[in-house]
């Protein structure tokens, strides 16, 4: 028999060679597209810029502000050189002088005092910008939703080979159809964390103040104050600032455009291929009555998935320069050890069963089903009334039985 599986397994490489020697296949893939093209590579410079308006706003700068007011003198709580001097200069405020006293009675007063406030511009300029972004997002989308899209992708394989007296065909045809503009999806999502910090923004001690003092909105062209020019913060929000009052979306409208291609590159084409084959020993091995030739070709499936994993683990090592070789070593040596593990828990189960089963057999069994002698234990045929339903059933050949002397009864025998 192994001389023989030797001989299958040279005939197996043979036959794989002719497989792919005499196939011959059409190929076609095809994109049919309605819509706006648009690239949203210009989103990127946005989303990169939330990390430094987030420091504006965990960093908030005020500055005390002194305000004036003219008040009657018996409201006027607080008075110093500033009072003094504007009095001097408004004596129209004083109301009578007592000369022998020399003393005045003024009727209202200059009163000071100073405030903490946010209304700075630097901080109206970063409200006003948040404001505008939310109006800029809300545009974009707008504009990508008023176009209708219809994107329909297909890939046909016909695939057909011949060993010896033995015609091999394949077929399949892949279908992907959407109504989503093509990189909506990542842009959408991008947008809404962009949203969600908008709306903290909001949300803060800052912005609240400023719209409860109704302060005014910076206008386009900005200030470039000391603050907006060297704090780098302020820095990336004016050019922000300046993207978004410039940008024009960069979107072709297209209608019934076709792309076709008559053939896979060669790393994927030879991959359908393996495939083609993989699909035939699945069949054969599905098919087939023999055991032995059910083993053959699972063998020979394997050894194409074998080859497939080296494939996919040469083309992984030459795209991905963050894969180490140890973490992919972990990798497989995890999912290997898990099927193991799998396996070792399924034999286990059988075992159990196997076990459960025959425990219940012998709870079945009464003490008269055995005589007990010298030479140890021997079946009693006489099956009472109760159990004989289950005769069919037991194994006699399956039951152990364990011979021990009694040491108590000597050479005692049996009769």
């Amino acid at each position: 028999m192994e001389n023989y599986s030797i001989q299958y397994e040279n005939q197996s490489d043979v036959f794989n060679e002719k497989f792919f020697k005499n196939l011959s296949q059409k190929e076609l893939l095809s994109q049919d597209y309605t819509g706006l093209i648009v690239s949203f590579d210009w989103f990127d410079f946005i989303f990169g810029i939330i990390p430094y308006i987030n420091n504006i706003f965990n960093d908030l700068k005020s500055f005390l502000k002194e305000e004036e007011e003219i008040l009657k003198i018996e409201k006027v709580r607080k008075v110093g050189p500033p009072t003094f001097k504007h009095l001097a200069k408004h004596t129209n405020f004083i109301q009578e002088y007592d000369e022998e006293k020399n003393k005045i009675r003024p009727s209202k007063l200059l009163n000071t005092y100073k405030e903490d406030t946010f209304n700075t511009y630097e901080n109206r300029f970063i409200c006003t910008l948040v404001d505008e972004l939310a109006i800029f997002l809300e545009d974009i989308n707008n504009q990508l939703n008023s176009h209708d899209t219809n994107n329909t992708n297909s890939f046909t394989f016909n695939g057909k080979t011949n060993v010896d007296a033995e015609d091999i065909k394949f077929s399949f045809l892949v279908e992907s159809k959407t109504d989503r503009l093509p990189g909506i999806d990542e842009f959408l999502q991008k947008s809404e964390i962009v949203m969600n910090n908008v709306k903290s923004w909001r949300e803060s001690m800052l912005y609240k103040q400023l719209k409860k003092e109704k302060a005014p909105a910076v206008t386009d062209p900005i200030k470039r104050t000391n603050v907006i020019l060297k704090n780098p913060n302020f820095q990336m929000a004016a050019n922000l600032w300046d993207f978004i009052h410039n940008f024009k979306i960069d979107a072709e409208s297209v209608e019934n455009n076709r792309d076709v291609y008559n053939e896979l590159p060669n790393v994927f084409n030879d991959k359908v291929n393996n495939t083609f084959l993989c699909f035939y020993y699945m069949m054969m091995c599905t098919c087939t009555k023999n055991n032995y030739y059910k083993e053959m070709y699972t063998k020979e499936l394997n050894k194409l998935l074998l080859k497939d994993i080296k494939e996919n683990i040469r083309h992984i090592a030459k795209g991905d320069d963050d894969l180490s070789r140890e973490d992919l070593i972990d990798l497989v040596a995890s999912e290997y050890d898990m099927v193991r593990k799998e396996k070792v828990v399924d034999y286990s189960f059988i075992a159990n069963k196997i076990n459960s089963n025959s425990k219940k057999f012998m709870e079945k069994m009464d003490s008269s089903f055995f005589q007990i002698g010298s030479d140890g234990a021997i079946l009693n045929m006489e099956v009472p009334e109760e159990v004989k339903e289950d005769e069919k059933s037991i194994d006699v050949s399956k039951i152990e039985t364990t011979s021990e002397n009694d040491d108590s009864k000597g050479d005692e025998t049996d009769e």
